[in-house]
């Protein structure tokens, strides 16, 4: 009987033993895969983190690009406005025999009328008086350029006026002259 009873708890223990072995192999097993898997987690964490990171500099590179590009367009900007002013101060300082000859030119392709005013600025006034142009010249001035008034028309010849309406059909070619585009 002893004999039995000491097969039996060497049977227990074996199988004790064998169950103990089995249930670590499963749980190494189990802590395998898990580590297994938080690795690929990690991974594509880290693979997808990588990604944005390429994503937000390429953004931010993108940004910088935009700016030094708007920046490059309002310094181009400004030098096209400076053209067109630069162009208002040589009109506005035409020499007086400069002057006239603009007037007598741009005079001579409307229809004058005998009643028509002509406002000049004050510092042409006397030059244009001596000229004798069939016109009746105001008292009053203009800062630059002329006007013609009319039959209750007034045309403006004013350098700034002009300058404005060519503006718009003269941009594109001041920049791409400037720029050589």
């Amino acid at each position: 009987m002893d004999n039995i009873i000491n097969k039996i708890e060497t049977d227990a223990q074996n199988e004790a033993q064998e169950l103990l072995k089995n249930t670590r192999d499963k749980a190494q097993q189990i802590i395998d895969a898990k580590v297994r898997e938080a690795n690929l987690g990690a991974k594509r964490i880290l693979e997808r983190k990588k990604l944005e990171a390429v994503e937000t500099e390429e953004r931010i590179f993108s940004q910088v690009d935009l700016q030094n590009r708007d920046m490059v367009l309002s310094a181009k900007g400004d030098i096209v406005d400076r053209v067109f002013d630069i162009a208002l101060t040589k009109l506005t300082n035409l020499p007086e025999e400069d002057y006239i000859n603009y007037l007598k030119r741009v005079l001579a392709t409307m229809e004058l009328k005998e009643d028509c005013i002509l406002t000049v600025p004050e510092k042409y006034y006397e030059a244009v008086k001596k000229e004798n142009l069939n016109v009746k010249l105001s008292n009053e001035f203009v800062s630059d350029g002329f006007t013609v008034s009319m039959d209750s028309v007034l045309y403006n010849n004013k350098f700034t006026s002009l300058i404005d309406d060519i503006r718009a059909d003269m941009e594109r070619e001041v920049f791409d002259r400037v720029f050589d585009n």
